[in-house]
């Protein structure tokens, strides 16, 4: 039992890692998927995913001096 409860929490920590980094670093291939089918999206879910995959990106741009 302690054994499968290691393998599940392991499981969980690799996910958490995988999509903190997606987060950090966004593929274009995911922003261009999103944007070639903006038109079968909602406006409101077409801006959520777009504000998801490239929040990190804007504060960059917003935050950044020069």
């Amino acid at each position: 039992m302690l054994v499968l409860f290691w393998c599940f929490i392991t499981l969980a920590l690799l996910g958490a890692m995988a999509g903190s980094d997606y987060c950090a670093l966004p593929d274009e291939s995911t922003v261009g998927i999103i944007v070639e089918n903006r038109d079968s999206l909602s406006p409101l879910m077409f801006l959520s995913l777009m504000y998801y995959v490239t929040v990190s990106l804007l504060e960059d741009h917003l935050f950044s001096c020069s």
